[in-house]
């Protein structure tokens, strides 16, 4: 039976190629918990969508705009870290924009949510 949910939360992989020694690609993922919009939520957060391109230098860094869009599809994380340390950071405002800086880390959670969004299966690492 098919049921309609009023609000579907789903913990989704979010693959980032960051740029390796000798031309090679490192594959580093995380998860992120979506919120699921339906089509028509999805139209209008994509209408309301900032302008992703730099601008004057008085306006707010490009890192700041992707995480005010990546708020509106993501509650929580899992996976996340500083280099080198033990313990996972916590999804806040300030953790956000510095994954968001990570040249890439913005298209790879859009391409999450897109996948997520219209339930193509996960890719895994290994298949």
């Amino acid at each position: 039976m098919f049921k309609l949910v009023k609000e579907r939360l789903v913990w989704w992989p979010v693959t980032v190629a960051t740029p390796a020694d000798d031309g090679n690609v490192d594959e580093q993922t995380f998860s992120l918990k979506f919120r699921v919009r339906d089509v028509d939520g999805n139209r209008q957060l994509l209408a309301s969508a900032p302008a992703m391109a730099t601008g004057d230098a008085g306006e707010k860094p490009l890192s700041e705009t992707y995480a005010d869009f990546v708020e509106q599809l993501a509650t929580d994380w899992k996976d996340v870290a500083e280099e080198g340390a033990k313990d996972a950071l916590p999804f806040s405002r300030s953790n956000l924009v510095e994954v968001m800086k990570v040249p890439g880390a913005f298209m790879a959670v859009l391409e999450a949510y897109r996948s997520c969004s219209l339930g193509e299966k996960a890719t895994r690492a290994g298949n």
